[in-house]
């Protein structure tokens, strides 16, 4: 795995021939790039390349975009399923996110800020 300071360095250029060698940082990169310029449909591919090589973080930014429905079709159910591979990684923000559903679906309420709010309001929905 490199470095994230050096992957971010890395031309688009670079980052496409790395990604198409099949480095998962460099996925992860072009996706976060392409989220960033306000294209999360091409994000949502990239990190889903990256995801499908294993890349824990790729897989927790999917579940936000499924959360919020960014690129993607709103899908709850995709973005626990991406958060819980994400968690089982050790992704410190997907164990929070899973831990804030469970309390959700549970009744409790108190820790839903910071989990997109279709996926908190359905989880509630779910536990009622």
């Amino acid at each position: 795995m490199l470095s994230q300071s050096f992957v971010q360095r890395l031309s688009q250029d670079q980052l496409q021939a790395r990604a198409g060698a099949g480095d998962p940082d460099a996925m992860h990169e072009l996706g976060t790039r392409q989220y960033g310029s306000g294209a999360a449909a091409l994000a949502a591919q990239w990190w889903a390349r990256a995801a499908g090589h294993g890349h824990a973080v790729a897989m927790f930014c999917l579940g936000v975009l499924y959360a919020r429905g960014e690129g993607v079709r709103p899908d709850t159910d995709a973005a626990r399923q991406w958060w819980s591979r994400a968690a089982a990684k050790g992704v410190p923000q997907a164990i929070h996110n899973m831990k804030v559903l469970e309390d959700a679906a549970r009744g409790r309420t108190d820790r839903l800020k910071g989990v997109p709010d279709g996926v908190a309001a359905d989880e509630k929905a779910e536990g009622e």
